[in-house]
């Protein structure tokens, strides 16, 4: 089992409880708004593609990257780094990129761009800090530590 540091161990148990929550809270609203996607969107240009939903409002692309987006950005300046930019636009580009590949509209990626900031917004309560989690940081010792039994467990 790969060794982490106590901030590595709190900062992924909240960020991997900030995506779980993003997919079941996106999979929720398409499932209650049921917006078809565009109709023109080619679906010849996405044989190889596996289509998991045929919902299109809100996109969940969107979300999820605007969320990791600004997850990274929020640790990178805690830590004193520049790097918040280039998350940040790298997670407007690749949400508009679902526009653009007429996987959604324009809307429907909006929506998910807030869907994933009220995400972030949930998992830092509402502070946008890294230094105030949803998960305490003895929570996510204790569920490390529970993983690497588990773990432990499996290869036995």
């Amino acid at each position: 089992m790969p060794q982490l540091s106590p901030l590595a161990r709190h900062l992924s148990a909240n960020f991997f409880l900030g995506f779980w929550t993003d997919l079941v809270v996106v999979g929720l609203i398409k499932g209650l708004v049921r917006r078809p996607r565009p109709s023109y969107s080619n679906n010849a240009d996405f044989l190889l593609v596996v289509a998991v939903d045929k919902w299109s409002l809100p996109s969940g692309h969107a979300s999820r990257v605007v969320y990791m987006a600004a997850f990274a950005s929020i640790v990178a300046a805690a830590n004193g780094s520049a790097m918040g930019l280039a998350t940040s636009l790298w997670g407007i580009v690749v949400a508009l990129s679902r526009a653009l590949l007429a996987r959604h509209y324009l809307g429907d990626v909006c929506a998910g761009a807030v869907v994933g900031l009220l995400n972030t917004a949930l998992i830092t309560k509402g502070t946008f800090s890294a230094t105030d989690l949803l998960i305490p940081a003895a929570t996510s010792e204790r569920l490390y530590l529970e993983a690497c039994r588990f773990c432990r467990s499996l290869m036995s």
